[in-house]
């Protein structure tokens, strides 16, 4: 999959209320079944060998319920999301939306996930529930075979009906102001998706 950046372009949601051609892309892809305790998204992705990654951008990950996002916090019943965002010196973090975030998405890992020019890069993310009255879930992350972030003690939810049941492809440069925009036209290429779960 071939996803375009034109010069200048940001978050799409942003760009197509202002009337303006967007870069990047965002939709949701639903899991079979009723939803999962666990699961591991595996993809892979190329970046150029000119990449600017100016101030950032967002990447694909799981999510559940209403997959929150867009500086709207979910509050333990309603969803979450755990994408990731690379950043200006080009590394990436996970981005998760949790009933403890503030207001935009919550950084754990903060640049500890490697990102290179010209190669592909396989990710895998593990997302694991927590029970329920228990802060017992966890985040870990893969970079072609190696762990590069494990964060436990974590709480997704307050509600048991809340599941794993999205993968959240989400991928675009911001942000949602000017500043940042990519700096030129640019695309990245995404490869070999797949999700295990139970």
């Amino acid at each position: 999959m071939r996803v375009i950046f034109p010069k200048g372009s940001i978050d799409p949601v942003t760009m197509k209320s202002n009337g303006l051609p967007y870069g990047g892309t965002g939709f949701r892809s639903k899991l079979t079944g009723a939803g999962y305790e666990i699961a591991r998204l595996r993809y892979k992705i190329k970046f150029p060998a000119d990449f600017d990654p100016a101030l950032g951008g967002k990447l694909p990950g799981l999510c559940g319920g209403t997959c929150n996002s867009g500086g709207k916090p979910p509050n333990g019943t309603d969803g979450f999301s755990v994408r990731y965002m690379w950043t200006g010196n080009f590394a990436a973090s996970v981005y998760a939306y949790l009933p403890t975030t503030v207001k935009y998405g919550t950084p754990i890992g903060s640049r500890r996930i490697p990102l290179k020019r010209g190669n592909w890069v396989e990710l895998i993310q593990e997302v694991k529930l927590n029970s329920i009255g228990y802060a017992d879930g966890h985040i870990k992350v893969w970079a072609d075979g190696v762990k590069v972030v494990e964060a436990t003690g974590l709480t997704f939810r307050t509600s048991p009906g809340l599941k794993i049941d999205a993968v959240m492809f989400e991928t675009f440069y911001g942000g949602h102001t000017a500043e940042w925009a990519t700096p030129k036209d640019t695309e990245l290429m995404f490869a070999e998706f797949s999700v295990e779960a139970r």
